[in-house]
């Protein structure tokens, strides 16, 4: 029994060294300075479920400095439910308008839900939770730019409803 575990044990501790080498290459930007959001906050996530509601973050391009060309990717996290007080389980595709330097793109994300199963009750927040993840930006989006502009407006297809907060949005890159 000590063998069989020690051999488990070894095999985590492997695949954690080999999953921690692999992410060496990879840097997260942090939003800098501004986060901004016109959706009913509730619980610290700002709701966008109503025509109008919109999200933007706004990222210092200089902290991009060293990325390498074709590799700045937009991650998201995100809240997704069926509706006012709905049910668990559930993703969807968002819509973002990148600008940047005069430069402008869009990309969509597909929130990914991995709560099982779907459930269209009141689940109380719980299953909510969503990624997803795009790109690569254009490089004249953000090399040698001052600020890049993220922004997300309802409606989400099939109109599900999207919460999100200033943590929600960060740029993954290669150096």
């Amino acid at each position: 029994m000590k063998k069989r575990e020690f051999i488990i044990g070894a095999t985590i501790a492997v695949f954690l060294f080999v999953a921690a080498g692999t992410l060496v290459w990879a840097t997260a930007a942090s939003v800098s300075g501004q986060f901004a959001c016109n959706g009913n906050l509730i619980n610290g996530w700002y709701w966008l479920r109503s025509i109008g509601h919109n999200a933007t973050w706004t990222f210092n391009a200089s902290e991009l400095a060293g990325a390498k060309p074709g590799s700045v990717y937009v991650n998201m996290h995100a809240l997704v439910t069926n509706g006012v007080n709905g049910g668990a389980g559930y993703g969807t595709t968002v819509k973002l308008k990148i600008t940047g330097g005069g430069a402008t793109q869009t990309l969509s994300v597909t929130l990914k839900n991995v709560f099982k199963p779907v459930d269209p009750a009141n689940s109380n927040g719980l299953g909510y939770d969503c990624y997803g993840s795009a790109g690569p930006l254009q490089n004249k989006i953000w090399q040698g730019k001052g600020k890049i502009t993220i922004t997300v407006r309802y409606p989400f297809t099939p109109n599900y409803h999207v919460a999100l907060n200033s943590g929600s949005v960060t740029l993954g890159f290669k150096k």
